[in-house]
């Protein structure tokens, strides 16, 4: 299974989690909202029937303090002040500007039974108000308690925990999500890896067969190839001859490419200079094709410590594959570039490597070239991660460019 199509298992239902935990989360708050709404109608209700004991500011004063609501106030039936806690109000004053819901307090006064308002919100502030209906001689008078300040300081920081509660549930779910993807695709590139591993194990034992019943054929074939064309034709002119020897040859090469890749020799470390070797294995190529212009960076002058003959096959085959791209005409660079790692870099100006190509190009038998075995780039990364090293394909508008990752133990500036 692929890494989007796991992702595109898990991502609803880690959404589906966290909507749930959400939702139950929110339902808790609200339970424990609602408690807090029960308790203050409860303490409003008793502060109310305190106060209706004595029509007095005094009185009322200490209502509000010792129940701790914002203001408790007696009307008459016309919602003028009678007595209030409130320094503000004054005897007869309209209160009908001041109801919290002046529906509810007409509902209160025609009914005689004590209701109290939802939260309602004006401008920054919430209030609540509790209307308490009673006769005091002979006239109908409402208790009116507002804004219990305890309950709202309840409210207050159950609304803050439930916003900090969400929020960091939201961010413990994505940084769940992300370590799981994280593991998931780590887990996939280790599988991917295995069953390379596995490919090219079989692919070993198979090149072993493929070796011994084959190598001693073809080079019966070529040296009888060889005998036949002295006898026949010695100035070699006879090109069904010539075809028997060069493809018995090229037979020969692709089994050796085989059993390289196939191989799992130990490397054998040994420090050697990268300048040098470059310099070796590019100089008898200018001779061959001498209109491909091949450039050693001065910067490739540091000490190298790794196997030289891996080394030595990763660069040929790179260098090789540019060659062939670039049908021989053309130029080569290398260039080694430091920070916290080293980077060898191969760039050609070719026609560069086909966009369906490129995900897959390191992997066994994919080539972009029709005479191509597919194996050149195989080997050099697992030359490449035999050594802790790792190679890409880097992203150029024309020509291609190969970069190797290499450890800082790897190398050293000169």
């Amino acid at each position: 299974m692929s890494f989007r199509a796991i992702s595109l298992i898990l991502t609803p239902i880690m959404v589906t989690a966290v909507i749930f935990i959400s939702g139950l989360n929110f339902y808790t708050g609200r339970k424990l909202i609602g408690h807090a709404e029960s308790q203050a109608v409860h303490m409003m209700s008793s502060c109310a029937n305190f106060a209706s004991g004595s029509i007095e500011d005094s009185v009322l004063k200490k209502a509000a303090l010792l129940f701790d609501v914002e203001r408790v106030t007696i009307i008459d039936t016309l919602s003028r002040v009678i007595a209030s806690s409130s320094s503000m109000l004054g005897y007869y004053d309209d209160f009908n500007d001041l109801h919290v819901d002046s529906n509810i307090f007409r509902s209160t006064i025609k009914t005689g039974i004590a209701q109290h308002t939802g939260i309602k919100k004006i401008g920054d502030e919430f209030f609540q108000a509790f209307y308490y209906p009673f006769i005091s001689s002979g006239e109908q008078l409402c208790v009116v308690v507002e804004s219990n300040r305890r309950f709202f300081t309840i409210v207050g920081d159950t609304r803050k925990t439930l916003k900090f509660t969400t929020a960091l549930l939201w961010g413990v779910m994505a940084l769940f999500f992300v370590l799981i993807m994280l593991f998931i695709w780590r887990h996939l590139k280790l599988l991917k890896r295995s069953e390379q591993q596995k490919r090219l194990s079989y692919i070993g034992q198979t090149a072993s067969e493929l070796a011994h019943e084959m190598k001693n054929p073809l080079a019966i074939i070529k040296s009888s190839a060889d005998v036949l064309q002295k006898r026949i034709d010695p100035e070699k002119k006879d090109t069904v001859l010539n075809f028997i020897g060069s493809e018995t040859m090229r037979l020969s090469r692709t089994i050796d490419r085989v059993l390289n890749l196939a191989a799992d020799k130990p490397l054998s470390k040994m420090k050697f200079d990268l300048y040098e070797t470059l310099t070796t294995l590019t100089d008898p190529m200018r001779n061959k094709w001498p209109e491909i212009e091949f450039v050693i960076s001065e910067s490739c002058r540091i000490e190298l410590e790794a196997d030289k003959d891996a080394f030595y096959q990763i660069s040929l085959n790179i260098i090789n594959n540019s060659i062939d791209a670039m049908n021989g005409r053309g130029r080569i660079s290398v260039d080694f570039s430091q920070n916290n790692e080293g980077v060898l870099t191969f760039v050609d100006n070719g026609p560069g490597v086909p966009a369906k190509y490129r995900k897959s190009l390191f992997e066994p038998f994919v080539t972009a070239k029709g005479s191509g075995t597919g194996l050149g780039l195989a080997i050099v990364s697992s030359l490449c991660v035999k050594h802790g090293w790792k190679i890409v394909l880097n992203p150029l508008e024309s020509g291609a460019s190969f970069s190797i990752r290499m450890t800082e133990e790897s190398w050293r500036k000169y």
